[in-house]
């Protein structure tokens, strides 16, 4: 190659360079860029065994929330059969108080009419809900 030949392609090299010199400040940016910030070979072993580590936190917090809820739905259910016994009981000793009041009525009723058969039977069916059929004399 001559000097004549070298001559001219540095001018058309200058030329484009003109031409385009958004590009190459760019790709010159670029470069600067990488060889300012670099750090150096990256180490994918350690990446890959912190993101193994990160995956597996993830799971042992799930897990643990996942017992928590289990663990709270046991109290509730505890809770809920705990509430119900005491309220079967405290239905059991009400009705067993109405039993008894409303026999001591019943009682109180018939003593007041244990003289008149007729009077006494419409007060049985008035107080148990049947139907008094009068007797008919033959």
């Amino acid at each position: 190659m001559t000097w004549l030949a070298f001559k001219t392609l540095l001018k058309k090299a200058g030329v484009w360079c003109r031409s385009n010199w958004q590009l190459l400040l760019g790709v010159g940016l670029g470069v600067a860029v990488l060889l300012i910030f670099r750090k150096g070979v990256p180490d994918f072993s350690r990446l890959y065994r912190d993101i193994v580590d990160r995956r597996q936190e993830e799971l042992d917090k799930v897990e643990e929330a996942y017992q928590e809820q289990i663990r709270l739905q046991e109290e509730a259910t505890q809770r809920a059969f705990e509430a119900m016994r005491q309220v079967e009981a405290d239905y059991r000793s009400r009705s067993e108080e109405l039993d008894n009041r409303r026999r001591k009525q019943v009682q109180k009723e018939l003593d007041s009419v244990k003289d008149d058969p007729v009077a006494l039977a419409r007060k049985l069916a008035e107080l148990t809900g049947a139907t008094y059929v009068p007797r008919e004399d033959r």
